[in-house]
């Protein structure tokens, strides 16, 4: 049934309105007695109810369920704070949590949901922030190949579960390096010696100025002939239902085959092992950021890698759909539907494929608005359900697009 056979109004902008006619009537239930009163109470849940998360910007994501209410928006609070905040830690829209860089004067935080439609109505989650996780040091990329005389590498250190990010840089084991393995500048800047050292291989380290005992390192090869070379912008930010594409500029001198691999690329992400190219369109679910992204080439015997970079991806431009009904009234035999329960929205963005569902308890509504939707077409279907929860068969599908 499409919009205009419902007779429906549709605003083509952010909100747009679709109608669902529940007239497929539940089947007879074959059961007598007192049917129990339905809970119409609105509600928010919030899951996890609690979690424990370390200090140093680690992400611990919320979600929030809103029950008997037509819009079912939350607003996010930390300590009570609308979005939290540097002493306390952040929170996203989407209910992504962030800890702060240094342990407030409580190690617990309360986050919660507090209803758009009704601000009286919420939910609290306890978070234990943990200063004591173990902190870990990581190096990008992990191996390189360099050219004696000429060739550089810039490497990256990432410093995890500590407020201090800084690292004292090592070329086999010494600091700063020497003329013979090759020197590091404070910055990661590893620049190669005169000529290739006894050992063609070197190990340049970064070591955790917070803890010396955290360390981690990337090999370097020191070659006498050129290595192949790669370039390349990579987008720094996609939107959430976006595609994101990039493919690197790469040759090797020698004319060799060229391979590339990836290291710490997004799960929502492709990558082609023969071009370089990395590809794919995040969903809404993986909105936040992926650092520490490194592209590498190699033509078998040397290898260049790009710096290392990082992807946001954006919560973007969302829209809404506002969904109406007509109650039902009898079931399928054609007997009175005297406990009736509420509905059950379905949706997704295939005909016939419907693998997101909301629960609408409330068996007087006649309208629900579904938000936080991202570009794109959705189809929905709805079902009645009564308190022995008997669930009607599908509505017919309708559909909108958001822009």
């Amino acid at each position: 049934m499409g919009l205009a056979q419902a007779g429906a109004f549709f605003e083509r902008a952010r909100a747009a309105v679709v109608v669902l006619l529940v007239s497929t009537a539940l089947a007879a239930c074959g059961t007598a007695g007192v049917t129990p009163a339905a809970d119409n109470t609105a509600s928010v849940a919030i899951t996890p109810s609690s979690a424990t998360d370390p200090i140093g910007g680690v992400p611990v994501t919320f979600t929030a369920t809103v029950k008997n209410l037509a819009n079912a928006s939350v607003t996010w609070e930390v300590d009570g704070i609308a979005g939290g905040n540097g002493s306390v830690g952040t929170i996203s829209a989407a209910g992504q949590y962030v800890s702060p860089a240094v342990m407030p004067s409580s190690s617990s935080v309360t986050v919660s949901a507090v209803s758009v439609a009704d601000p009286t109505v919420s939910a609290s989650a306890s978070l234990t922030l943990d200063a004591s996780a173990p902190i870990s040091v990581s190096v990008s990329p992990t191996s390189a190949s360099v050219v004696a005389g000429t060739g550089s590498q810039v490497f990256v250190a990432t410093v995890t579960n500590s407020a201090n990010s800084a690292v004292t840089w090592q070329v086999n084991g010494v600091v700063g390096g020497n003329t013979t393995t090759g020197t590091i500048s404070t910055a990661g800047l590893y620049s190669a010696p005169p000529t290739p050292p006894a050992q063609s291989t070197v190990r340049v380290t970064a070591v955790s100025v917070a803890d010396p005992s955290k360390s981690a390192s990337a090999n370097v090869t020191v070659l006498s002939v050129a290595p192949p070379t790669i370039s390349g912008t990579p987008p720094p930010s996609v939107q959430a239902g976006q595609a994101y594409s990039f493919t690197p500029t790469a040759s090797s001198p020698r004319g060799a085959a060229l391979t590339f691999s990836i290291a710490n690329k997004p799960a929502w992400a492709s990558f082609n092992t023969a071009t370089g190219q990395l590809t794919g369109t995040p969903a809404v679910s993986d909105i936040g950021t992926y650092a520490n992204v490194t592209i590498t080439v190699s033509d078998g015997t040397a290898s260049a890698s790009l710096p290392a970079f990082t992807i946001t991806v954006q919560a973007g431009t969302t829209g809404s759909a506002t969904l109406s009904w007509t109650l039902p009234t009898t079931r399928t035999d054609g007997s009175a539907l005297t406990n009736l329960a509420g509905f059950r929205i379905y949706y997704g963005n295939s005909p016939g494929s419907y693998p997101t569902m909301i629960s609408v308890g409330n068996p007087t509504l006649t309208t629900y608005v579904v938000t936080n939707l991202i570009s794109g077409t959705y189809y929905f279907v709805a079902t009645a359900v009564d308190s022995a929860g008997v669930e009607s068969a599908y509505t017919n599908p309708v559909s909108t697009t958001i822009p």
